[in-house]
């Protein structure tokens, strides 16, 4: 089952994803990037995925999903 969050921060969309991929990445929580884009990541591994989606504007609109 996924959980969905919504949130808005004052970061930068970039810094937003830069963020996620050092937490959740290779380096910190041991996920594999699968895609990315200006606008979006998707990091899968153990059977699960987080995806994030940043919306540009002041403040950065983010959508984020973990899947278990």
């Amino acid at each position: 089952m996924a959980t969905r969050y919504g949130l808005r921060t004052g970061m930068k969309a970039g810094e937003v994803l830069k963020e996620a991929v050092a937490h959740f990445g290779p380096e910190g929580l041991g996920l594999q990037v699968t895609s990315r884009s200006l606008t979006s990541v998707r990091l899968e591994g153990s059977g699960g995925f987080v995806e994030m989606q940043v919306r540009v504007g002041d403040p950065t609109g983010v959508d984020l999903v973990l899947h278990e």
